[in-house]
């Protein structure tokens, strides 16, 4: 865990005056969340979005925006009590045709699909007072039989999680160099960054295949991008923090014409969104890295801004909180409903429209 910068903010809170303010401000965080709490449970995440869905969403900007927020216990009950559903189903739910995707936290992800279960940068999260409690994510970890992960940030490489993953003799997928001083090194799997080879990784009685592309975080820091295809044809793409403009002149804008994607999974605030998705071309985009807890507030990237960058996207983009599950079938028509969402386009754009006045 990092050390926590907002444990500060309790001297805030110290005299008086503030805690009554304080314990005000508490109970909203609190009658909100349940709000949208109820309103993810009764309205789970499909396509076309309803729009009460997305009104859902930007209220729960508000409490996460908060310059506390990463130390209010009520919001790390609300993480637990969204990633124990999650966790609930990835153990019991049994995927007959297709496959079933999870959102963690941050830009973690998990994929079940009838023959395996594989992890994408899973994350217990930040700090000692916001994060994944450790029953919770070991039972996580227990039910992922292979672990990828993009880059060396800690909001997307838990050190934790690759241990664990190591003594248990199941496969982590990382970048060079990532962890290279420490003694499980040698037990991870560091795969060439380019796309032309086709590595494999043998899981039980199910195998996978999956390339690297060779992104980046910027100019010097390497990041991982990988295009994993599952048993029976159906292809994940998991971006990690990929914003290099460079990249899209190698090799973003052509990977369409060599590569199916069934799900693009970018991080929200990746640079040209659009442009990543018209380069992938997938059949349908989950972003992730909404709201990620360790950054300051005007850094937390909200769904909001999200919903900004796809107002104009032709291209299904599913917005998901923690925990939030979507089953997707290899022959799912998403095309021909994207044309049933017109009057979502509609309202999306006049909720950014006034957004965009702030």
């Amino acid at each position: 865990m990092k050390s926590n910068p907002f444990l500060a903010l309790e001297r805030l809170y110290a005299e008086p005056e503030t805690q009554v303010m304080h314990r005000q401000m508490v109970r909203w965080m609190e009658s909100t969340l349940e709000w949208v709490d109820g309103v993810l449970s009764r309205h789970p995440p499909e396509w076309p979005e309803p729009a009460i869905r997305r009104r859902a969403l930007f209220v729960l900007d508000e409490p996460l925006h908060v310059l506390s927020a990463p130390i209010e216990p009520c919001l790390n009950a609300f993480l637990n009590s969204r990633i124990e559903l999650a966790v609930v189903q990835i153990e019991r739910e049994v995927v007959t045709s297709g496959l079933t995707i999870w959102k963690l936290y941050n830009h973690g992800f998990v994929v079940k699909t009838p023959e395996l279960t594989l992890g994408f940068d899973l994350h217990r999260g930040p700090f000692e007072s916001f994060r994944i409690e450790s029953g919770l994510f070991d039972r996580l970890l227990d039910a992922t039989q292979a672990l990828f992960i993009s880059h060396e940030h800690g909001d997307h490489a838990d050190a934790y999680a690759v241990g664990r993953m190591v003594e248990s003799g199941r496969p982590v997928i990382v970048p060079p160099r990532l962890w290279e001083e420490d003694a499980i090194y040698p037990q991870l799997i560091k795969p060439e960054r380019h796309w032309k080879p086709e590595n494999k990784l043998a899981l039980g009685d199910a195998s996978v295949t999956y390339r690297v592309f060779p992104g980046h975080q910027g100019a010097d820091l390497l990041n991982n991008v990988y295009l994993v295809e599952l048993p029976k044809g159906l292809h994940i793409l998991h971006t990690g923090d990929q914003s290099y403009m460079e990249d899209f002149y190698v090799w973003i804008d052509r990977l369409h014409e060599q590569f199916r994607v069934d799900i693009l999974l970018p991080n929200c605030w990746s640079t040209h969104l659009s442009r990543l998705i018209q380069g992938v071309s997938p059949r349908l985009v989950i972003t992730g890295h909404e709201n990620e807890m360790s950054h300051p507030v005007d850094h937390r990237e909200a769904f909001s801004k999200t919903y900004g960058h796809i107002v104009e996207e032709q291209t299904p983009v599913l917005v998901m909180a923690w925990g939030e599950r979507y089953h997707y079938e290899q022959n799912q028509d998403l095309v021909s409903l994207t044309s049933e969402s017109a009057a979502q386009s509609a309202d999306l754009k006049e909720t950014q429209q006034f957004l965009s006045r702030f």
